[in-house]
């Protein structure tokens, strides 16, 4: 038997019956219908949650420099691979909204920022001279700490996965953001 490759329902109408046609035509129009619904209902969400930073933003009288591109791209790097995503997922999940991120008013040992390689420092460090480092920034409940320059360009990347909703990063980054704007929404309603 030779095998025959079908491109399209019609090259298959004559070895179908009409049901299977009709079922297959059912189908078809389903999957769009869904498609067009998901791409409706994940820009709906990347809209929340876009206001919703964009309200913390001006909450955490958040000022950004200009962007680093070496930084970016590390951060970019390290969510677009499989392996360290997670860690990534987890910095988002502990340092958004912006207004959670702290500064470190004193810090006991040395620690460098993972995004930048920057040494990090606490508040009365500077006041007491060490200004050659970077003030560090601490999440909600992890032990991470960031440097300026890192949770800014951590942030541009949010911004711009949320904003290209349909892709696959674009999705991981709004279901994080979601979950996180729901908890705190919850929150403050209690």
């Amino acid at each position: 038997m030779s095998e025959a490759k079908f491109d399209s329902l019609e090259a298959l109408k004559n070895l179908l019956t009409e049901e299977q046609v009709e079922v297959i035509e059912e189908r078809e129009r389903a999957q769009r219908e869904f498609a067009a619904k998901d791409f409706h209902f994940q820009r709906m969400i990347a809209r929340k949650n876009e206001l919703w930073l964009h309200h913390d933003k001006k909450k955490a009288a958040w000022k950004p420099a200009e962007m680093d591109e070496r930084v970016f791209n590390k951060v970019s790097e390290l969510f677009n691979d499989e392996k360290s995503r997670r860690w990534v997922i987890h910095l988002i999940y502990e340092f958004m909204p912006l207004s959670s991120a702290q500064q470190v008013p004193k810090m006991p040992v040395n620690r460098k920022c993972p995004f930048t390689g920057f040494e990090l420092t606490g508040l009365q460090n500077i006041l007491t001279g060490d200004r050659d480092k970077h003030i560090a920034y601490v999440g909600k409940t992890t032990d991470v700490m960031l440097s300026g320059i890192g949770l800014q360009e951590l942030y541009r990347l949010i911004r711009k996965c949320s904003q290209d909703f349909n892709s696959k990063n674009g999705r991981v980054v709004n279901y994080v953001l979601d979950s996180i704007r729901t908890e705190s929404l919850e929150k403050q309603g209690d």
